[in-house]
This record gives C-alpha cells, structure tokens and sequence, in this order.
C-alpha cells in the first residue's frame, strides 16, 4: 500500500543526496577530475529515484485534492461502482 508519510521523506533524502553529489562535482571539478564522473554517476542514481518519486508524490497529491473535492455521496456512489465492477470480472 502507498503511504505518503513514509514516502515523502525518502524522497527528500534522495533528492538531498543527488545535490549533494553534484555540489561535490563542481568542488572536484578542476582539482580531482578523476572523482568527478563517480559523482555524477552517484547524483544520476540517486536522482532518478528521487524525482520518480517527487513525479509519483504529484500524482498522490492531485489525486488526493480532486477526492477531497467530493461530496461524501460522490464518494461512497465510486465505491459502489468499483465493488461491482470488482465482482463482475471475478465472475
């Protein structure tokens, strides 16, 4: 199950990570350029995660501000048409 409260902070660590990474990238740049692509290699990692993870979160987020826009009766008419939909296809 998707659990933004735990999500969310794995998120930021990654996306801290990756700028991190690429800070020390241009510390290293003219001094230890040998160091440069390992850190770069490291901030792609960890970014690709990180902002999978920020794109995923801003689809929890707009999902979850259109069902707060609902009116419980909306709500519950949803949930009727998907257990019955759910019960059809195991038939």
């Amino acid at each position: 199950m998707f659990n933004p409260a735990a999500v969310k902070p794995v998120m930021f660590v990654f996306l801290g990570i990756t700028l991190v990474a690429l800070l020390f990238a241009l510390a290293l740049w003219r001094d230890y350029e040998d160091y440069v692509a390992g850190c770069l290699g490291f901030a792609a990692f960890f970014g690709l995660i990180g902002f999978m993870k920020l794109y995923y979160m801003n689809l929890w987020w707009s999902w979850a501000r259109l069902q707060k826009a609902k009116s419980p009766e909306q709500l519950e008419e949803e949930g009727r048409k998907y257990i019955v939909s759910f019960e059809e296809t195991r038939k």
